[in-house]
């Protein structure tokens, strides 16, 4: 008996204990004053939770967070006993809604474009801070189009009952003042026109305020950048004229001293010392000052700190001016110390596995944070095509450690189409396609391939896994089965041109492999096997030509071969490329006694691509190839459809693939030149998506290699130049280039002009 009372007390004060812990949890939530606003607002932000203690802490916090929203006088909390727990209650007092947004008097500037510049919409709250700055932005908006004089005023007015606001802005837009005059004064060492177009202000154009505050600082880069470093540039007189909507500007410069840097000096480094940190800089003892210069070298500094892990060091210049005309640069710097990386996370990639990303990564946890590294990380995660915008972020785990985030956004990688496409070499082709280049997220590329039309018939499979079985050697496999009908176009002494036409069948496939090596280094060898039929020469074909084709009708012909390439890649961007190179040398063995089959020849290129970034996203781009082909015994030459061919959409665009540049079977030696100027149309999340492209191409082919010449002109062995320009779209899955070119080199009489579209980069 006395065992089941004590039960039974247990129970008492367990409940009894477990009811006063429900009693201190909230049962209930409630706002009051609420009128327009809806009462999401709130609780989007609070931290009060159904079912969780209440402590002063949370409140004062949630407090804050509803004040911090912007919609809200004030706010109170009131905590109270409720059934069984408590019941918490938010009183707000609302600001006024906005109801209305009013403009009158804008004859000249449409209300959305006034609209689009203030921080000002409907349903939304008021206040009288934001009533000011709105009538501030609406003023500069004006002055910027140069309504110089331009007067504003607003009403507000406000329905008590329902707590909503109607706002009236009263605009007085004047005129669009111009420039009368410019007159400047003191300028002895930098000519009046240089320092005008700086200002980019010219007589009876718009005098626009915003422009001219932008000018003022660019006259003074332009002194700086001469070593004119206490430049002054003096606004001592404007005179507007509000009758005559005109305006006269008189500034004053003040030179000063042309200055060059006499020393060099660091302070409290200890990570480099002062020669490691002086190597790389673009300034110098006794060189003159260049503003640009300087700057460069700054960010040359915090760059190599950055890449030894010490990410928070400061960089702290300082110029002592010294007589006469030198100064002397001293640059302090707080080292701080080194950043590891804790932890590396990943997140965005809904369908990429992790290890598809992490596989590209050259920075490691617990290593020293390398700005370097984690920015080749990035464009190697980029390069991958998977993904539309890949963002940084640190998180600060201490004084020494921050977690790296990589925020992905993942962007589609296959694409099945069905369509049809012209290019100078096939004609019109229809074609059914799918292509995937991250199969199953596992970084795996699968492309299917139909190609169907009158001059053409094509299969291709191809499956290329970039790191296989888990390793770092990347395997690749092809099948293919062509069928393509070709132009043989050769010179006659009647009409000038001739093109007979004969069938070329290729049956075979290939395996590849692939190492990447020295981070930008990458080795690849494979095995290529291609069965070639060359039939249904044409009839008509002149007896004088007929042989050359009819050397290559043998029925089936064997090519058994093995290529190896070394290739060098720093291209930051393999789809937009701005800066960086690649480079290639390749080797194509056929036959021998290991690799058997009917053709025996050696094929050689060598190719270089170089991109400079210009200024914004502008780039020039220049490439070059060169290649060679020695058939040896027992072959007696080497097959037409080895040979080299050039123009076309893949070398020099404005002539024809097959005639025009080279031999009529196709020339032994090759060499062509490319330089592109390229441009973007327009932009997605920072990603370009079309692309206009300025070029220029010139090429040549050689039967022999004494006939190779560099000379450009319209001669047998010269080579020919075309330029043009074109389009270029990105599509998730491949590149797409239109191109209109102009061969200059062609015979007078023959069209000149073609077009191109093609799949694929050019380089």
């Amino acid at each position: 008996m006395k065992k089941i009372y004590t039960i039974l007390l247990l129970i008492f004060i367990m409940g009894t204990w477990l009811f006063a812990g429900q009693k201190n949890l909230v049962k209930k939530i409630q706002i009051e004053g609420m009128k327009n606003f809806k009462a999401g607002v709130i609780k989007d932000v609070l931290t009060t939770k159904n079912k969780k203690p209440v402590t002063q802490p949370s409140i004062n916090k949630d407090l804050r967070a509803i004040l911090a929203t912007g919609y809200f006088l004030d706010a109170e909390v009131d905590v109270s006993d409720f059934t069984k727990g408590l019941l918490v209650t938010y009183t707000v007092q609302e600001k006024p809604m906005i109801e209305a947004i009013h403009f009158e008097g804008n004859d000249n500037i449409k209300r959305r474009k006034i609209l689009a510049k203030i921080d000002m919409r409907k349903k939304e709250a008021f206040d009288n801070f934001t009533l000011s700055k709105a009538k501030k932005d609406i003023q500069n908006f004006y002055q910027e189009l140069g309504y110089s004089n331009m007067k504003i005023d607003s009403l507000t007015k406000l329905d008590e009952q329902t707590n909503k606001i109607a706002i009236t802005f009263y605009i007085s837009e004047g005129k669009q003042v111009k420039i009368a005059k410019i007159i400047l004064q003191g300028n002895t060492n930098i000519k009046t026109k240089k320092i005008l177009k700086k200002l980019g202000l010219k007589r009876k154009k718009i005098f626009k305020e915003d422009k001219y505050r932008v000018g003022i600082q660019q006259v003074k880069q332009l002194y700086k950048e001469k070593g004119y470093l206490n430049i002054e540039v003096l606004e001592i007189h404007r005179k507007l004229d509000e009758q005559a909507e005109k305006m006269t500007l008189k500034l004053e410069i003040k030179e000063g001293p042309e200055y060059y840097i006499k020393n060099i000096q660091f302070s409290a480094n200890t990570v480099f010392t002062d020669l490691e940190l002086l190597e790389g800089l673009s300034i110098c003892n006794y060189k003159n000052f260049k503003q640009s210069e300087y700057e460069e070298s700054l960010i040359h500094i915090r760059s190599k700190y950055a890449e030894r892990g010490y990410i928070q060091a400061q960089i702290l210049p300082e110029l002592i001016y010294q007589k006469p005309n030198a100064v002397l640069l001293k640059i302090n710097i707080i080292e701080n110390q080194v950043i590891y990386i804790d932890k590396i996370f990943i997140n965005g990639n809904d369908i990429t596995k992790d290890y598809v990303i992490r596989r590209e990564f050259i920075i490691k946890e617990n290593e020293p944070f390398n700005v370097k590294k984690v920015q080749r990380t990035q464009e190697r995660i980029f390069n991958l095509g998977f993904f539309k915008d890949i963002q940084i972020d640190l998180d600060q785990i201490d004084e020494k450690t921050v977690d790296l985030n990589f925020n992905v956004e993942e962007q589609p990688t296959g694409m099945a189409s069905i369509g049809a496409g012209y290019s100078s070499e096939d004609g019109l082709i229809g074609n059914l396609q799918f292509t995937k280049k991250n199969l199953l997220g596992r970084g795996q590329k699968l492309s299917l391939l139909w190609e169907f039309g009158k001059t053409k018939q094509n299969y291709q499979i191809s499956f290329t896994e970039p790191y296989f079985f888990g390793s770092f050697i990347s395997l690749g496999v092809d099948i293919f089965d062509i069928n393509r009908e070709r132009d043989y176009v050769y010179k006659n002494d009647s009409d000038g041109t001739s093109t007979d036409i004969y069938s070329e069948e290729h049956k075979g496939g290939s395996i590849r492999f692939g190492r990447r090596f020295w981070e930008n280094y990458r080795a690849n060898i494979g095995y290529g096997f291609d069965r070639v039929r060359v039939y249904n020469v044409d009839a008509d074909t002149d007896t004088n030509h007929l042989e050359l084709i009819e050397e290559q009708d043998k029925g089936y012909q064997d090519t058994s071969s093995i290529s190896l390439s070394l290739s060098r890649d720093t291209r930051n961007n393999v789809f937009y490329t701005q800066s960086g190179s690649y480079a290639r040398i390749k080797t194509k063995l056929a036959g021998t006694d290991i690799l058997g089959g009917d053709n025996n020849f050696v094929k050689n290129s060598l190719e270089y691509s170089k991109f400079f970034p210009l200024f914004w996203k502008f780039v020039l781009a220049i490439n070059a190839e060169t290649a060679m082909i020695n058939h040896f015994y027992p072959s007696g030459n080497s097959p037409i459809y080895e040979k080299f061919f050039i123009g076309g959409s893949e070398s020099v665009r404005g002539y024809d693939y097959r005639g025009d540049i080279g031999p009529e079977d196709g020339g032994r030696y090759k060499f062509v030149y490319n330089i592109e100027y390229k441009f973007p149309l327009y932009q997605e999340k920072k990603t370009t998506i079309l692309q206009g492209a300025l070029f220029c191409d010139v090429g040549g082919a050689w039967k022999d290699g004494g006939d190779v010449t560099l000379e450009i002109g319209r001669g047998e062995y010269q080579m020919k130049a075309g330029f043009g320009l074109g389009i270029r779209f990105t599509t998730p899955a491949f590149p797409i280039r239109f191109d209109w070119g102009y061969g200059g080199g062609k015979p007078d009489g023959e069209r000149k002009a073609q077009f191109y579209f093609t799949i694929g980069q050019l380089f």
